[in-house]
Formats: structure tokens, C-alpha cells, sequence
């Protein structure tokens, strides 16, 4: 593990013991009963997986889950995805506009293809108060390439609204569930037992703007355009 990695493991732990000790270090989605159904919407950039990567997903940490507490909110194999960088929350009425999607395409035409591929290793359980989602980790190419999204955002008048734990950190993280209840005493023994477990590397190279609600719902969903690092 390099340092910058190291750096998003101690963050990782870090956020996860904020929240164990009611404190809020970092924007979370609201626990729902329905989340197929949310008419939230957020405008966000995102990498989704290859089918190699949703079908190790779903055998080796959904399955188990959902064997253990089916209520629970499962992400669809076509919904997985890697958050790359949030520039408007879920809300109701959206918080951004057809202007603001207009200025977000053309500052990621800009910058996004000056920007390598970024290589991603899924490893670890990512537990947060109602969601929970796989670690991802990389180098600081992630990071150049947020904060370089953030000067044009912000020049352009559309910044990030998100509350994060770090301004100098940032990791990927892909959520596979989101609860829709208090999970059960057996979800929770599963979560402990796949703690650490690894999926594999995430190559990013293609990054896509879209719309969408809390669980990426396909048909809640609206691919704006994509943009290809080099």
C-alpha cells in the first residue's frame, strides 16, 4: 500500500468511527423504505463496473447479504458504480439546473481528457449508518483530477454542494446496499465477516455525467454524456 493509500485507509476508519460516535463527518443519503421509487435526484460523475466486477460483487458480498436480510436495499448489477466526483445532492426539487448541467459538460469536456486512466483496487467493506459499500482505493491521480473539476466547477458557478471529511483525501467507494430498516443481528455478523474482503482492480477510463437518485435507479437514471481520461 502506498501512502496516499494509507492516507485513505486512516480516512476510511476515520469516518466510519464519526459516525459510531454520533458525530457527522461527511454527507449521508437518508434512510428509506423505497428507494426504487425516490424522486430525488442528484447530478453526479460516476464510473460503472464492468459485468466481471458486478458478477463478483453479487456472488461474494450481495448474495450473502441479502440471504441474511432480504428488506434490505440491493443495488441491480446495472446500478453498480464508482463514484468519481458530486456536483449537486439528491433533493426534491433537484438542486441544479439545465444551465448548470450545460457548464458541468463543458468543464468536464475540458479537463477530464487531460487526466490518465485511474486503477482502482476494490478491497474492504466501506460501513456507514445507512448504506454500506465497497472500499476503493488509488493514487492521487483521483485527487488532481477532483481538485482540478473543482476550480472549473467553482469558476463556472456550479460548486460541489457536498459536505466531505477531507479536502486533501479522496477514495472511491461503491455502494452495493442501502438500508431500508435496521438491519438484522445476521446482516450485521455477514458485514463483520466480509470486512475485509477484496474484489479486484477497477480501471477506470471512461467517466459518465448523469442524473440520478440515491440507488441509481435505471429507470430514475439519465446518462448526460461521457468523457474519456487518456
Amino acid at each position: 500500500m502506498n501512502q496516499y493509500c494509507q492516507r485513505q485507509f486512516e480516512l476510511f476508519e476515520t469516518i466510519e468511527n464519526s459516525f459510531k460516535n454520533s458525530q457527522k463527518p461527511s454527507e449521508v443519503v437518508e434512510l428509506m423504505e423505497d428507494y426504487s421509487h425516490d424522486s430525488r435526484l442528484c447530478l453526479t460523475a460516476v464510473s460503472f463496473l464492468p459485468t466481471k466486477l458486478t458478477a463478483i460483487i453479487e456472488k461474494n458480498i450481495i448474495e450473502p447479504l441479502r440471504r441474511n436480510d432480504s428488506a434490505q436495499y440491493f443495488f441491480p448489477p446495472a446500478s453498480l458504480h464508482l463514484t468519481i466526483k458530486n456536483i449537486r445532492i439528491i433533493s426534491d426539487p433537484p438542486q441544479f439546473s439545465d444551465q448548470d448541467i450545460a457548464k458541468t459538460e463543458r468543464i468536464f469536456s475540458e479537463i477530464i481528457s487531460q487526466f490518465r486512466k485511474i486503477t482502482f483496487e476494490l478491497r474492504g467493506l466501506f460501513t456507514l449508518p445507512t448504506s454500506l459499500a465497497v472500499r476503493a482505493y488509488c493514487n492521487e491521480t483521483l485527487k488532481e483530477l477532483i481538485l482540478a473539476l473543482d476550480t472549473g466547477l467553482n469558476a463556472a458557478g456550479v460548486p460541489d454542494n457536498k459536505k466531505y471529511a477531507s479536502s486533501e483525501i479522496f477514495f472511491g467507494n461503491i455502494t452495493v446496499c442501502r438500508y431500508t430498516s435496521e438491519p438484522r443481528k445476521n446482516f450485521l455478523n455477514t458485514v463483520v465477516a466480509l470486512k475485509n474482503i477484496s474484489v479486484g482492480e477497477l480501471v477506470v477510463k471512461k467517466i459518465s455525467l448523469i442524473t440520478t437518485n440515491a440507488v441509481c435507479h435505471p429507470q430514475k437514471t439519465k446518462i448526460i454524456n461521457e468523457f474519456l481520461l487518456k
